[in-house]
């Protein structure tokens, strides 16, 4: 399922399975590198009852799209991944990215959590479609019935996760990027959720897409681009590093948080909190706003790569919690947005063919 409206793109190519094992060897030299942002932010819904604190949205609306044009300008490979976004308020920010001329080409992708699709809570993912093709793109419920709208165990309500398969119009990489929404109380719905997520991840990474349900390429001499796919998750997971569905996403042979993979000193920004409220009375400021990678992309391409290749298929440049309020003293939203930019490297394998005579590396 995509996104709808005018901003929304549909993606229908078809899907192959990928076939996993060829000859090959990985190819020293011509591996497109590009640098990607992204960034998770919960933008606080449109309450018509604000706390006290709170702003409405029609004050926060022009101050927050302010700071994601200027967390993504001049920027073109980025990943812009909210959270609790109404779909007037995802029409705002859609407008106010659109604003700044004809070289700003804005789309999303992400549907309603409810059972109309502009219904409920979005988790929507927009990007720059003069940037990326989006190739593929789902909505899945968080619960044991991800293909339709439903809560899922302990959850006190829908939530989802909305992906994407995208390709760089210039260098051919391509990237799953996936944004989530955990639910606030049920302790085994987040975990749950986390478990689903993982699998749903790994069955996307399994597949490639084509134009044709063969690939004619894996029966010839050449150069292939690697069809594996690294995976950025983004979300508010209202867990908390010790939290069940923390452990499990960050377990070995799944992912990494990237504030890790930086040193502290190296970090941007406000170092603990993500979530500071409205100030309101009894709230207390935690961290549970994530950005992730898939701990193959770190891990396994650079036990693979030769040493005249790449470190790794993903490398995380810069990492920054930014702020949610200013001077004036107006709470943006009761989140801060988490950015985080990643060096993705394309390694090129060159396949020996069906007679056995491959190319020099």
């Amino acid at each position: 399922m995509t996104g709808t409206g005018k901003f929304a793109e549909k993606a229908t190519a078809k899907t192959a399975p990928l076939k996993s094992a060829y000859p090959e060897i990985v190819h020293p030299n011509a591996t497109p590198v590009l640098q990607v942002r992204i960034m998770t932010y919960n933008i606080r819904f449109a309450n018509t009852s604000p706390v006290k604190g709170e702003e409405v949205w029609e004050t926060r609306c022009p101050k927050l799209c302010s700071q994601i044009r200027f967390a993504t300008s001049g920027i073109p490979a980025v990943f812009v991944c909210l959270q609790e976004v109404l779909h007037r308020q995802l029409e705002d920010i859609m407008d106010e990215l659109t604003s700044n001329g004809e070289g700003e080409h804005w789309s999303y992708i992400g549907r309603g959590r409810e059972d109309g699709e502009e219904d409920g809570e979005y988790s929507p993912i927009i990007y720059r479609t003069n940037t990326w093709n989006c190739e593929r793109s789902d909505t899945y419920w968080l619960s044991e019935t991800p293909e339709d709208p439903s809560v899922g165990w302990d959850a006190a309500l829908k939530r989802v996760v909305t992906m994407g398969q995208f390709k760089n119009h210039i260098t051919g990489i391509r990237v799953i990027v996936m944004n989530t929404h955990f639910d606030h109380k049920g302790k085994a719905a987040r975990l749950e959720s986390a478990r689903l997520i993982l699998r749903i991840a790994k069955q996307w990474q399994k597949t490639m897409i084509v134009g044709d349900p063969k690939d004619d390429r894996l029966d010839e001499s050449g150069t292939l681009d690697d069809p594996y796919v690294p995976t950025l998750l983004a979300g508010d997971f209202n867990s908390e590093e010790d939290d069940d569905a923390y452990l499990a996403i960050t377990a070995p042979e799944a992912m990494h948080d990237l504030k890790t993979l930086l040193p502290e000193d190296k970090r941007y920004g406000h170092t603990k909190n993500t979530y500071t409220s409205f100030g309101e009375p009894g709230e207390i400021a935690k961290r549970i706003d994530f950005l992730f990678v898939d701990n193959f992309s770190l891990n396994e391409h650079r036990r693979r790569a030769t040493p005249d290749a790449t470190k790794g298929k993903v490398e995380v440049r810069t990492f920054a919690v930014l702020s949610n309020r200013f001077d004036d003293e107006v709470y943006l939203s009761d989140h801060r947005p988490v950015v985080s930019d990643v060096m993705i490297t394309m390694q090129r394998r060159i396949l020996k063919g069906v007679t056995g005579e491959g190319l020099d590396a």
